[in-house]
């Protein structure tokens, strides 16, 4: 699985979420820093469903982070 960590002109730099590698794609089409995408042979779409489920994890541990560092404690 790889997320989408910089764009630079309409090159993606991307990061492999399980082994950190990087690559350097051309941008898919609608695609955006911090979006997942999915691998089918030479071509890369974007996984919208993955990538809301990330971005939620990602929101969450946020807000966790957010509420420890102002009240002290968690609504866990």
């Amino acid at each position: 699985m790889w997320v989408i960590d910089r764009i630079t002109d309409d090159i993606a730099v991307c990061e492999c979420l399980e082994s950190g590698k990087t690559i350097q794609i051309p941008l898919p089409k609608g695609a955006k820093e911090g979006h997942i995408l999915h691998q089918d042979g030479e071509a890369y779409t974007i996984d919208h469903e993955k990538t809301q489920q990330r971005l939620a994890i990602l929101t969450n541990r946020m807000n966790k982070l957010f509420a420890k560092n102002i009240g002290g404690h968690t609504n866990d």
